[in-house]
């Protein structure tokens, strides 16, 4: 253990990490907050394209792909935060453990294992559909691009300006995308991290 998360006091270690999960808790709503806004834009700009533009339905179901990916992104948040909570267990055992104090590592040790197994399983029950999700909404981009395509050489005059929308909402789409595996693979770090020191010792 290094000298730092020795001097360090309790307080100081639970501090900390739960700054860490607010943060997590904060970037999280903002990414699920801007993917819920989208997906009403999405649907309600559905309702202003005539029904002979054959992006209607693409705007239409790509609002409630993104209302869906926002209710399993909040999840993913909630279960985030509280992995890195829970690595405090893991810094406040390590520091009772140097200190000889062994009752009162052993409880942490407990602890932790109890929260990354919580919260383990509901990051693990979120992937099981966001993945699928992800694929899902991959492929209805594709289906969006090549009808946007299509509009465009047709020169369909009723779809003029959804194509438009479309390129400026895929690439607003696509930023949202980047924005949820970075937070995917921040949290899977945590939960490693945690996961491994709930396994030492």
């Amino acid at each position: 253990m290094n000298d730092g998360l020795h001097r360090a006091s309790t307080q100081k270690i639970a501090d900390d990490t739960k700054k860490g999960g607010m943060m997590i808790l904060g970037l999280g709503l903002c990414t699920s907050m801007s993917v819920l806004v989208s997906s009403f834009i999405y649907i309600w700009y559905s309702t202003t394209i005539p029904d002979d533009c054959v992006l209607k339905t693409y705007f239409f179901g790509m609002g409630i792909i993104n209302v869906i990916m926002a209710i399993l992104l909040a999840c993913l948040t909630f279960f985030g935060k509280g992995l890195a909570v829970s690595s405090g267990h893991s810094l406040l055992h390590d520091k009772y453990k140097a200190e000889g104090r062994d009752a009162e590592a052993q409880q942490q040790e407990e602890e932790l294992g109890q929260e990354v197994s919580m919260y383990g399983s509901g990051l693990a029950c979120v992937a099981c559909f966001l993945v699928p999700l992800s694929l899902f909404a991959l492929g209805w981009c594709i289906y969006g691009i090549v009808k946007a395509v299509e509009a465009a050489r047709g020169g369909a005059a009723d779809c003029e300006q959804a194509v438009t929308v479309f390129w400026i909402m895929l690439a607003v789409n696509l930023l949202q995308q980047c924005a949820s595996k970075c937070k995917q693979s921040q949290t899977s770090q945590i939960q490693q991290s945690a996961t491994a020191g709930s396994d030492s010792d």
